[in-house]
């Protein structure tokens, strides 16, 4: 008997139009919350970081670039690598090097920022004071 009730209570749920209406709008709201989110700064940087990195591939073959990377004399011999093969290079090489540089470290510098504001909030929860009337 109780399956029975189920399935009567599942067709009531599956006809009842304010259930199908209240599914479209939430649909909706989950939709504008995730258009929001990927318009926050950090993803749009991420993502330019994510798209340059990828036109990069077009130019450089970045397997070759890290085998001669490890082929290097050590520690040592590797900034004289990198600078070597950056100022070696074409123009456009450069420009995309440069630009994946400076969105790295502004990627890296909004993630610092962002988590260390987070800290300072959580911080202050512990310490809040109830509401006296």
């Amino acid at each position: 008997m109780k399956s029975a009730d189920c399935s009567d209570i599942a067709d009531t749920v599956a006809n009842d139009p304010l259930v199908g209406l209240s599914r479209r709008v939430m649909q909706q709201v989950y939709f504008i919350y995730a258009v929001r989110q990927f318009k926050t700064p950090l993803v749009i940087k991420m993502a330019s970081l994510c798209l340059i990195v990828i036109c990069m591939t077009v130019w450089v073959s970045l397997g070759d670039v890290f085998m001669n990377l490890y082929s290097t004399t050590g520690i040592v011999g590797t900034p004289k690598f990198l600078y070597s093969a950056f100022m070696d290079t074409d123009w456009s090489v450069e420009v995309l090097s440069s630009l994946i540089f400076v969105l790295a470290v502004w990627v890296l510098y909004d993630f610092a920022r962002s988590l260390i504001s987070h800290m300072h909030f959580l911080g202050h929860i512990g310490r809040l004071e109830p509401h006296k009337a």
